[in-house]
């Protein structure tokens, strides 16, 4: 978690300043700014297949996250450092994004590289530090006293405090690592006192699952029930579902892995596609006149919350969807919300109210950050236990490709909606 909070807080701080970006640059910057940072993002996580594999060869498995972590966040600090001090120009601002989109997929596939050896609570440890960055932005904001308009000394303050932060999350993930080195080596082993999500009757229960009929539902009950936190590839493998074979090619491996959690992968990448065309759009949005010019950061940070919110839901037992194709049924119940959304954007003035739109951001990303740790912490127990890195590694691809997916998206309906995406540039 300190490492994704890290990581994810120069680019939420700089999101966070939406609308004053908007009175700048136009209703526009916000597409821009996502299309910077997120379409640098799917070669470098590319690229990144190849470079891990050969650090790995190099200095082992977990010197290569050690190095891959430092790296990432050792860049977004530089970069949200020097970002107060970088000239106004519009151009400059999307190339410095860029930098940070490049340098941020490097800490965002390590970090679920590493959650993938832990329990599922800490993988929804590390999606709820994904926003929780969200919040921190804010109480940063308001120790500064930052409105819709800073002042140079508050952006300065803004983003050196956001560099301060991501040292913090480099420092925390070290002590990590350090804590857990032998275990992630496999020299020692881990032993956890903590309560586990079902009682000692429902596992009894799970473990006599019927080999063949129940094989997934065994897995899942286990995959809920982990107390070891690196217990994700000792299990033993199920009947049916061991090695892939004599699979020759990297590519044949993952197609293999996406047979298993292919539902799971689609509803990630549908609610994440949905919000990541939506998200742009919060500049377009025009006040009742309740909010004003603070619509835009107040949506923000609905956006945020409600977020958190969805991804703290599956800490409950009861709330826990086990079902790939529930999960899946989830994410169209969000399709019909982002429908309502847009045709928000287009009602006339005199229909249109704050509070509505509030609530559609608010269901939005309850149900988005829901599906998004549900989806994490489902793919990888729907594999064989040697490939949930993986399952995970497919999860990551599929969260980036969303983006890619819903900006192209969010740009023709810019386009068609308002004729241009290009504004001061």
């Amino acid at each position: 978690m300190p490492a994704k909070i890290a990581y994810t807080t120069p680019w939420i701080i700089m999101l966070s300043q939406l609308a004053y970006y908007s009175k700048i640059y136009g209703p526009q910057v916000l597409l821009q700014l996502n299309i910077a940072y997120y379409l640098p993002s799917i070669p470098i996580l590319l690229l990144l297949g190849h470079i891990e594999k050969i650090l790995d060869e190099q200095f082992g498995s977990t010197a290569s996250m050690a190095i891959r972590l430092t790296v990432g966040l050792t860049g977004c600090a530089a970069i949200s450092a020097l970002y107060p001090f970088i000239p106004g120009r519009l151009s400059y601002l999307l190339w410095l994004v860029v930098a940070l989109g490049s340098i941020s997929a490097v800490a965002f596939s390590t970090s679920y590289q590493l959650v993938a050896w832990f329990r599922s609570a800490d993988t929804i440890a590390l999606g709820i530090g994904c926003v929780a960055s969200g919040p921190l932005a804010l109480i940063i904001q308001l120790a500064l006293h930052i409105g819709t308009t800073p002042k140079r000394w508050q952006w300065i303050g803004l983003f050196e405090a956001a560099a301060g932060l991501v040292l913090v999350g480099l420092l925390a993930a070290w002590s990590l690592l350090w804590q857990y080195w032998n275990i992630l080596c496999g020299k020692e082993e881990y032993v956890d006192s903590s309560t586990p999500l079902l009682d000692s009757a429902e596992q009894a229960a799970a473990d006599h699952v019927d080999d063949e009929a129940g094989e997934a539902a065994l897995m899942l009950s286990r995959m809920l029930t982990m107390q070891d936190p690196f217990q994700g590839f000792p299990f033993t493998t199920m009947p049916g579902r061991g090695d892939f074979g004599d699979a020759e090619s990297l590519g044949a491996v993952y197609w293999e892995v996406f047979k298993y959690c292919w539902s799971t992968v689609l509803a990630a990448l549908v609610s994440s596609t949905l919000l990541n065309c939506i998200f742009p759009f919060f500049t377009y949005v025009e006040s009742s006149g309740m909010l004003g010019e603070f619509l835009p950061q107040v949506l923000f940070y609905t956006r945020m919350l409600s977020d958190i919110l969805g991804r703290l839901l599956p800490r409950k037992k009861a709330l826990a969807i086990t079902s790939p194709a529930a999960l899946l049924a989830l994410s169209g119940a969000l399709l019909l919300c982002s429908v309502a959304f847009f045709v928000y954007l287009q009602v006339p003035p005199r229909m249109q109210y704050d509070p509505y739109v509030m609530v559609l951001v608010l269901a939005l990303w309850l149900g988005g950050g829901y599906i998004n740790t549900m989806g994490y912490i489902l793919a990888p127990a729907l594999v064989p236990p040697k490939h949930c890195t993986k399952a995970s590694a497919l999860m990551v691809i599929a969260y980036k490709a969303s983006h890619i997916l819903g900006l192209a998206i969010a740009i023709g309906l810019a386009l068609w909606l308002y004729g241009d995406i290009s504004g001061a540039l």
